[in-house]
């Protein structure tokens, strides 16, 4: 029976019987195939939660200082945050009802979402890289990662909300704050951009390399090179809070505009990276590479023309800007 599985089998009795865990026997990448838990013929995806759950977790949510980052309280609230992001992410992809976005609103609580933005990143800043060392001996590497993966889910949470104008209305005067924290991200993905780009391009391919390169790594060297990675995966995300930002702005108060364009120039901020973005790369062997959904995927030099959504996020806010009737 070499070269065949046991449902291939010539003799059927020989095969296992079949029950609710069975997968097709045949290669596929239809995902709704090997996993239909919870989704309907209609293609309806079933909620991780309630609504109700959610509005319990978004009521419970509160500010934290930076020295509480990384606390027992801080993490119960990080994992709840994760999942909202989950949820809502899931809600947009399949057009249902946005009720974790809703909450967040009715509850008062989009506000918060930029204290625990500006205070995990004072904690990237200034703290970690005093506790770097510490948390590599006591082997709480995880914990650190967690702390520094924060700040990516909250600008991921923050891209999918800011896409109604409402939400980005509900931001208030705390919509000044989030401009100064875009700014940084931008000049840092001007600066650093193509450095972070760089990384991976030449690991090895051989298991056995490898395998080597990963042994090699210290549990510090291990964590200073998931900062890196999750730095960059935040700052690429704040392209698309950019843009909804850019576009919702006349929902926010006067000195929002001011600030974006007095006292940073955004415009200017965001040219650069247009003419070179740091989510094009090019390998030793000579082959393109652009980042599509945070993985970096080999193009044909005649698709290079071709807009990725990441690249798209940085052409639509200077039209607003340039024709918007305030400036």
């Amino acid at each position: 029976m070499s070269g065949l599985s046991l449902n291939e089998s010539k003799n059927p009795k020989d095969a296992p019987p079949d029950h609710q865990w069975t997968l097709p026997d045949r290669a596929t990448t239809k995902i709704s195939e090997a996993n239909t838990a919870g989704v309907s013929e209609s293609g309806f995806v079933a909620p991780l939660f309630s609504p109700w759950e959610a509005e319990q977790r978004i009521e419970n949510l509160r500010e934290f200082d930076v020295a509480d980052v990384g606390s027992k309280q801080w993490m119960a609230q990080h994992e709840a945050l994760e999942q909202l992001n989950l949820q809502a992410h899931q809600s947009a992809q399949g057009n249902q009802d946005e009720f974790v976005i809703e909450a967040l609103v009715t509850l008062d609580k989009v506000r918060l979402l930029v204290h625990e933005l500006l205070a995990t990143e004072a904690w990237r800043l200034h703290l970690f890289p005093r506790l770097k060392g510490a948390l590599a001996e006591l082997k709480a590497t995880m914990r650190g990662y967690f702390c520094l993966y924060h700040e990516a889910t909250l600008v991921n949470l923050l891209s999918i909300c800011l896409h109604h104008a409402h939400v980005t209305e509900a931001l208030g005067e705390s919509a000044v704050e989030l401009v100064d924290y875009l700014a940084r991200r931008m000049v840092e993905l001007n600066s650093k951009g193509k450095e972070w780009s760089a990384r991976g391009v030449d690991a090895p391919t051989d298991t056995k390399e490898m395998a080597a390169k990963i042994d090699a790594m210290t549990p510090l060297s291990e964590l200073e090179d998931q900062s890196v990675e999750v730095n960059f995966q935040a700052c690429v995300g704040c392209a698309t809070v950019v843009r909804y930002l850019i576009e919702h702005v006349n929902t926010l108060p006067l000195s929002v505009l001011t600030r974006m364009v007095d006292t940073h120039d955004i415009l200017l901020t965001l040219i650069p990276i247009i003419e070179n973005p740091p989510w094009t790369r090019r390998t030793p062997e000579g082959k393109w590479q652009k980042l599509i959904d945070d993985k970096w995927k080999t193009v044909e030099p005649a698709e290079l023309l071709t807009l990725t959504k990441t690249e798209g996020q940085m052409w639509l806010p200077p039209l607003p800007l340039i024709f918007h009737p305030e400036i």
